[in-house]
């Protein structure tokens, strides 16, 4: 009786190593979606910066004299944009491939669940082979 009991506990820990590879996948998916939206709260402080810079340059311009058409002008202003453009679109970039870090990493452990699960039932199965071959 006592190598049945081994047998079903390989079994059962095949079983638990998926389930927590499954858990761990889904804490991963949470936590890249989280990582999402946290570029995308950088991303939108970054277009806020740049519409204050962009004002403040633009007080700076008509409190100088200068006008808005004035090539130095135009050309700081056109720079301010590429600039606030340049730092959205690498909040996002950032935050999108630490997700898809994440992401790939929880693949990892659903993958690696499931392989422990088929590793236990093999030994399992084997422990049977050989209680079989042995008492049969």
């Amino acid at each position: 009786m006592a190598k049945l009991a081994v047998i079903a506990g390989q079994w059962r820990a095949g079983k638990e190593a998926e389930e927590e590879g499954e858990r761990t996948a889904a804490e991963l998916r949470k936590r890249a979606g989280t990582r999402r939206a946290v570029g995308q709260r950088e991303a939108a402080e970054e277009r806020r910066n740049a519409k204050l810079a962009y004002s403040r340059a633009l007080s700076v311009a008509a409190a100088s004299g200068a006008g808005v058409s004035d090539p130095t002008v135009v050309k700081l202003f056109a720079d301010l944009q590429a600039e606030g453009d340049y730092r959205v679109l690498s909040r996002l970039f950032v935050a999108e491939d630490e997700a898809q870090g994440i992401e790939y990493r929880s693949e990892v452990a659903l993958r690696e669940g499931k392989a422990r699960k088929r590793a236990a039932r093999l030994t399992a199965l084997s422990t049977a082979t050989s209680f079989a071959e042995t008492y049969g």
